[in-house]
C-alpha cells in the first residue's frame, strides 16, 4: 500500500508548470468542450416550449457530453502527469463499454453526494472526498465500478481531512479564474485538473513524472 501523504503546494505547483508549458492543447480542450456545451445547451433551451421532445434529446446529449468531457479531461491530465509519449488523440480514447462505464460511475457518484447533501451535507462532503478518485480508476484502469470505489475509499482513507482542505483550496483557485472576467479560468481549470491528477497518482502509488511537455524533445547532453 502507498504511503498516504501529498502536498498541496507540489501538487498547484506540478498543475502551474503543466499548464505552461502545454497551455495549447489545454485551449483546444476547453474551446471545444464550451462549443459542444453552448451547441447542447442551445438548442435544449430554443425547443423547450415548441418542441419539448427535441429539448429532451438535447438535454441528454448535454448530459452525455459532460460526462465524455471529464474521462477525457481526466486522460489528458494523467497522460502529463505520467509523460506519456504517445499521440494524445491514442490517449483520450476510449470504447463505448469504458464509456457507459464511466458515465454509470460518474452518475452513481454524483448521486452519492447529492443523497448525502441532503442529509444535512454532511455526509455528502464525506461521500464526495471519499469516493472522487472512483472516477479516476475507471478513467486510467478500466476497472469496475464497484472495485473504483473500493480503491477510491482506499486510497482516501485517514487523509480525508486534508483532500476536503485541498478541495476547497482548488474551488478558490477556479473562483479567482471567475474573478478575472472569466478567462482566468483558462489557467486555472488546466491548473486544478493537473493538480487533481497528480494527487491520485501520489495516492494510488504512480508518482507523477517530471517532465512536463510530453511532445518535447529530450534535451542533449552538453
Amino acid at each position: 500500500m502507498p504511503e498516504k501523504r501529498f502536498s498541496k503546494r507540489e501538487a498547484v505547483e506540478f498543475g502551474w508548470r503543466t499548464m505552461r508549458a502545454n497551455l495549447p492543447v489545454f485551449l483546444i480542450y476547453l474551446v471545444v468542450s464550451m462549443l459542444a456545451g453552448f451547441f447542447f445547451s442551445g438548442f435544449a433551451g430554443l425547443f423547450e416550449k415548441r418542441l419539448p421532445v427535441l429539448s429532451l434529446i438535447f438535454n441528454l446529449g448535454y448530459i452525455l457530453l459532460t460526462i465524455a468531457i471529464n474521462i477525457v479531461g481526466i486522460k489528458i491530465a494523467l497522460k502529463f502527469c505520467d509523460n506519456d509519449q504517445r499521440a494524445i488523440e491514442q490517449v483520450i480514447s476510449f470504447t463505448p463499454s469504458q464509456f457507459l462505464k464511466f458515465a454509470a460511475g460518474y452518475i452513481l457518484y454524483s448521486l452519492l453526494v447529492a443523497a448525502g447533501l441532503i442529509l444535512l451535507i454532511v455526509p455528502g462532503l464525506f461521500f464526495m472526498v471519499k469516493y472522487q478518485y472512483a472516477v479516476y480508476f475507471l478513467a486510467d484502469k478500466d476497472t469496475g465500478i464497484s472495485e473504483a470505489f473500493q480503491m477510491s475509499s482506499a486510497i482516501t482513507g485517514g487523509i480525508k481531512w486534508e483532500l476536503f482542505v485541498f478541495l476547497i483550496l482548488l474551488s478558490l483557485i477556479n473562483m479567482a479564474g471567475v474573478i478575472c472576467f472569466f478567462v482566468g479560468l483558462i489557467v486555472t481549470i488546466p491548473v486544478t485538473m493537473v493538480a487533481m491528477a497528480y494527487v491520485y497518482r501520489k495516492l494510488s502509488g504512480f508518482p507523477a513524472a517530471e517532465t512536463l511537455n510530453p511532445f518535447q524533445a529530450p534535451r542533449r547532453a552538453v
